[in-house]
């Protein structure tokens, strides 16, 4: 698709730009203070307001772009050059987030199972699927989340997560119970069935069921000429509504941690991502794509619309055009200084979530954000051949 922000689609544009947003917020918040510090409520918006959601908008918003670039293909070959240009950049992606993991947590987390692999995967995959009728993919995407639970009850999901759960925040007083993660983070060995298990169903985001999201913006993104924004509003409440059914409906059931990954019907919990939180995420996709569509994807043009809508979609178009640098740049600019200033005192974790209180982290999420978005602009005036999106996309039209 052209690159000129002129003839961009506002939408996708825009849900690239909050879920970067919502990452830098939430990351930087979880990295530099917790709740202990005091003011509970503030540290829930940052972690679980803005910390649930962005990674489902980002890969469903990349299902919707493959779903678009297909669009342009007007023959086969036309078709089968963007499968193989596709396929070369889910790679790279792929190997980008294995390199991620190393340069941020450590070689020892190198299978840490991220959302950059994961997404590489997707798209690779997605390609092989494109000519597979639009109900078969929403098929294989409800397999996708329905499986998740009875492939994690094999891989023994828990065993790598510490073993337990525990309610996240005692601020939602007598609903505590509905929002539940595990009481460590993830930790894989080296073993040949741990590394498979993590890719398919233990990691941080495992294909089982987070590629689900990228098939069904595949699929939005192949009916968007025939779609009808009241529509997509109308899946997006109801998804939202079900998964706070079913989550509420789990406050008044026994379960166990053996069995709360392992069951559909469960609490919210992102780690793994349960029914009930995916159906919330999947509305919110819905809700905003269809929302965002409405008011900016107008089909006289951006050149008609009035000095708001241009100006957003100037900063919106921007944000998402380096996404990718900048997921990068944010964990570099947080965890490295973490990581020096702790081995300086002899343990590695000793600054993390400690160098500061929630209100100020909030602060110094908001200017990490202005300092990606003018990076980003000098990048894309004096050094865009060396962005992360720059070489990914000379290296896949040339391997």
């Amino acid at each position: 698709m052209n690159d000129s922000w002129q003839d961009r689609v506002g939408s996708i544009d825009l849900m690239r730009a909050i879920a970067i947003l919502g990452m830098v917020v939430c990351h930087t918040m979880s990295f530099l203070s917790y709740e202990e510090q005091g003011y509970p409520l503030l540290s829930f918006v940052g972690q679980q307001v803005f910390g649930d959601f962005p990674a489902s908008i980002f890969i469903f918003a990349s299902g919707l772009s493959l779903a678009l670039t297909l669009e342009e293909c007007l023959d086969s070959s036309a078709i089968q050059r963007w499968q193989q240009s596709n396929r070369k950049r889910g790679a790279l992606i792929f190997c980008l987030g294995l390199l991620f993991s190393v340069l941020v947590w450590g070689p020892q987390q190198i299978f840490l199972w991220g959302i950059l692999t994961m997404t590489g995967s997707s798209i690779f995959f997605l390609t092989y699927l494109i000519h597979f009728p639009l109900w078969s993919l929403i098929l294989i995407a409800g397999g996708v989340l329905l499986g998740a639970p009875f492939v994690r009850e094999h891989t023994h999901f828990i065993e790598y997560w510490g073993g337990n759960f525990h309610n996240v925040t005692p601020v939602l007083g007598r609903f505590s119970g509905i929002l539940v993660e595990p009481v460590r983070e993830f930790i894989s060995d080296f073993t040949l069935s741990s590394v498979i298990a993590g890719f398919f169903s233990n990691g941080e985001f495992p294909l089982l069921p987070w590629s689900a999201f990228s098939i069904l913006g595949f699929v939005v993104g192949r009916l968007r000429l025939q779609w009808k924004t009241w529509i997509g509003f109308f899946i997006g409440v109801a998804s939202c509504i079900l998964g706070f059914g079913i989550a509420l409906s789990s406050l008044y059931s026994e379960y166990n941690a053996e069995l709360l990954s392992t069951q559909i019907l469960a609490p919210f919990s992102f780690y793994p991502d349960s029914l009930s939180l995916f159906l919330v995420q999947l509305g919110v996709c819905f809700i905003l794509l269809t929302s965002l569509h409405s008011i900016f994807d107008q089909s006289d043009g951006r050149s008609a619309m009035d000095g708001w809508r241009r100006k957003v979609l100037r900063v919106g178009t921007q944000m998402s055009r380096y996404t990718l640098s900048t997921f990068f740049l944010h964990h570099i600019l947080l965890l490295w200084p973490i990581w020096i200033g702790g081995f300086l005192q002899g343990h590695l974790y000793f600054y993390y979530g400690r160098v500061c209180t929630p209100p100020f982290g909030f602060l110094l999420a908001l200017l990490l954000l202005l300092m990606c978005y003018f990076l980003s602009i000098f990048i894309d005036r004096y050094a865009r051949a060396w962005s992360l999106e720059s070489m990914i996309r000379k290296l896949s039209s040339r391997v």
